[in-house]
């Protein structure tokens, strides 16, 4: 470097500030946010649920009732998971399944809407009142404005409501069930 190139701040004939170099700089800039935006994107679907896909619209409550989640089913393995059940496809488009302390266990299944939602619980409620070999002792009780049936089951109580496109079931814990439903009940939305 001469010794006018030192004192000019000039390096090769160009200066450190020129156009040229502040939109070289601009493009290097530009690359970089790009890169983590993509690279943000992805990290994101990884981490969205386990099978990638988006979180349901109603979230899984990590503990209800004292009870803590000790593992979670969602996105299309849940939805698997409840047509199996219903053995056919009763309509549900999402939903999950989740599985606390004490054999509690929560279905959740999404809906088109709310006539949809209606029409599964009245369809499960018509089997069972017909006569179910797996539940018995259907009951309709009022929890404030909310209709929840509830039934005996496969050693435990089960409880189902609606809760306007969504159809939710419980198997509630023998030990605090009704606080259980409660819950439940002021969480599932």
């Amino acid at each position: 470097m001469t010794d006018r190139a030192a004192s000019t701040g000039t390096t090769g004939g160009r200066a450190a500030g020129s156009p040229r170099s502040r939109r070289k700089t601009f493009i290097i800039a530009a690359q970089l946010v790009l890169g983590a935006v993509i690279v943000a994107f992805i990290a994101r679907g990884f981490w969205l649920s386990p099978e990638g896909e988006a979180p349901p619209s109603t979230p899984v409550p990590q503990q209800i009732a004292g009870l803590s989640l000790t593992r979670a089913v969602t996105g299309q393995n849940a939805v698997t998971e409840l047509r199996r059940m219903h053995g056919k496809d009763v309509g549900i488009f999402g939903g999950w399944i989740a599985y606390y302390q004490n054999r509690a266990i929560v279905w959740v299944g999404e809906t088109p809407g709310e006539a949809q939602a209606y029409q599964l619980i009245d369809a499960m409620t018509r089997r069972i009142r017909a006569g179910s070999p797996e539940f018995t002792d259907l009951q309709q009780l009022r929890f404030g404005s909310q209709t929840v049936y509830g039934v005996v089951g496969q050693g435990q109580r089960h409880y189902y409501w609606q809760q306007g496109a969504l159809t939710v079931w419980i198997a509630a814990p023998n030990v605090g069930e009704t606080e259980f439903l409660r819950e439940s009940l002021r969480l599932i939305k």
